[in-house]
């Protein structure tokens, strides 16, 4: 049964973990460590620093996004973008929902039929939160 993974720019389908883990190769470069489980990486955009954050919390992994040091801007304002699965922080989201295929430490996951949250599509999140931040402020 094919894995669905969810890009920048739409879903693709693949057949085995490992073409999962190729399209956050890019985010396994760049990130270092943060405590013994998770990883991070941090970046620029529009003169934003964004976070993305590979969690682990418990038996599972998944990506996180957060905007730092938003000013000038209420973090429950309706004409923010709202990202995948909402806001679960101040300018930050996950990707543990319902829906999301969460991987397990032992490289098992929760829900074959679900979506898997790639590093692009989270990066391209944060991109939108901050689009919608700049049109406020």
């Amino acid at each position: 049964m094919p894995y669905k993974v969810e890009l920048a720019n739409g879903v693709v389908l693949v057949n085995t973990i490992d073409e999962i883990h190729s399209y956050d190769e890019d985010f396994m470069n760049n990130s270092h460590s943060i405590d013994a489980h998770s990883r991070s990486m941090t970046g620029m955009y529009k003169n934003y620093e964004y976070e993305i954050i590979l969690r682990r919390m418990g038996s599972m992994r998944y990506f996180c996004g957060y905007i730092k040091n938003v000013e000038g801007v209420n973090g429950h304002d309706e004409r923010l973008y709202i990202p995948h699965g909402g806001y679960t922080a101040n300018f930050g989201f996950d990707c543990a929902h319902a829906g999301d295929f969460i991987f397990l430490v032992n490289n098992d996951f929760i829900d074959q039929d679900a979506t898997y949250k790639s590093f692009s599509f989270v990066q391209n999140e944060c991109f939108k939160i901050i689009d919608s931040i700049i049109e406020i402020v």
